[in-house]
């Protein structure tokens, strides 16, 4: 940059959509200030973000914790407006703070002869089938979206095998 403003165009020159770069005298050196059509851009970016944060690979637990593992697996990718979220399809509320007492021990709405998690057992826990696309029911979740990543699978089915606790249960043993 040269002088005291530059401007970046995209298109054609004429384009009223353009950013107007400033540079600016601070205590910790020049800084940018940016003018014009970036707040444009800002929901993209915000986008961008949160695509790649979605279905990051996470690390695999042998014992996972339920608030700190499991529940942000939910949040992320269950919890969410239209699906488990407050308006609880199929009358599962994943949201933080619901979705423990929802889960552990209680029966599938689609196949009533499941528990939603079977403690103990993630190969008879309904949660399960349809995060691996094994229900006979319905469509593998979540729905509409990328399937979670192997990972975050194996961390669910880590969680069920090890009993399904919450960290507020193992303490009171």
């Amino acid at each position: 940059m040269n002088g005291k403003e530059d401007k970046i165009f995209f298109g054609k020159k004429e384009d009223i959509r353009n950013i107007t770069v400033e540079k600016t005298q601070r205590k910790s050196g020049i800084g940018l200030r940016f003018r014009g059509a970036w707040p444009a851009f800002l929901p993209v970016f915000l986008l961008l973000i949160a695509a790649c944060r979605q279905n990051r690979p996470m690390e695999v637990r042998e014992n996972p914790d339920f608030q700190q593992d499991i529940q942000p697996i939910f949040s992320r990718n269950c919890a969410l407006g239209g699906c488990h979220d407050s308006t609880a399809a199929a009358g599962l509320n994943l949201s933080r703070g619901k979705a423990y007492s929802q889960l552990a021990g209680s029966d599938s709405f689609n196949e009533p002869d499941k528990k939603r998690v079977a403690p103990g057992d993630a190969d008879e826990s309904y949660l399960v089938v349809k995060l691996e696309g094994r229900q006979s029911v319905g469509k593998q979740m979540p729905r509409g979206r990328e399937a979670l990543p192997e990972s975050a699978v194996q961390n669910i089915r880590n969680w069920i095998n090890q009993g399904a606790h919450r960290e507020e249960d193992k303490k009171k043993q």
